[in-house]
């Protein structure tokens, strides 16, 4: 299973799945099936800015949302490692970009888990449970996305999927340069956003 590989660290269970022709349908689902179910339970407890919108309404429609953001960092993994790819001559073929945005997703979805957790046990928080922003509360908003980004999931994120793939297309000196990019790359995201 994909997810306790990714946990336990199991690098050569994961240079497998990597290598594999099998078709990933299962381990996308997988995740999918994830996001929807800790994004509904998140939506049942959520209160978005006082609305009044019935909570079964609220439940689906932040699935819904956690469903199309895994599809979207689905495609932004692809897009990224595959510029990286081009800059730096990595040998990845596309499917294995999709595996790697697989991989990438794991950290977020136990993000999601542990926030729906959170918001079970302690109520809604607007700044979530996993950043150093929803602890901090910084008003600036250059130090409000940097805060954002140090975050323990996202981290783990950046710093495991740039390892795996520099391991991966022996390119080791390049985990440096990827984590630089990628971490700025999100910061860019979060000031913007």
């Amino acid at each position: 299973m994909l997810i306790a590989d990714v946990v336990f660290g199991k690098i050569d269970d994961l240079f497998t799945f990597l290598r594999s022709d099998k078709k990933q349908w299962p381990t996308f689902f997988e995740l999918a099936i994830l996001f929807a179910v800790s994004g509904f339970l998140l939506g049942l407890k959520t209160n978005m800015h006082g609305l009044q919108i019935n909570r079964l309404i609220m439940g689906a429609l932040v699935s819904a949302g956690a469903v199309v953001g895994f599809l979207f960092s689905l495609l932004g993994f692809f897009v990224l490692f595959f510029i990286l790819k081009l800059i730096f001559n990595l040998e990845l073929s596309k499917s294995e970009l999709y595996k790697i945005g697989l991989i990438g997703n794991v950290p977020n979805v136990l993000s999601t888990i542990f926030t729906t957790i959170c918001t079970l046990l302690f109520g809604f928080n607007e700044k979530g449970y996993t950043s150093i922003q929803a602890f901090a509360g910084a008003e600036s908003k250059p130090l409000a996305a940097f805060f954002y980004i140090l975050d323990p999931f996202t981290l783990s994120e950046v710093f495991f999927v740039s390892y795996l793939v520099t391991r991966f297309t022996a390119k080791k000196k390049l985990f440096p340069v990827f984590i630089v990019i990628w971490l700025l790359i999100k910061y860019a995201f979060g000031f913007i956003g």
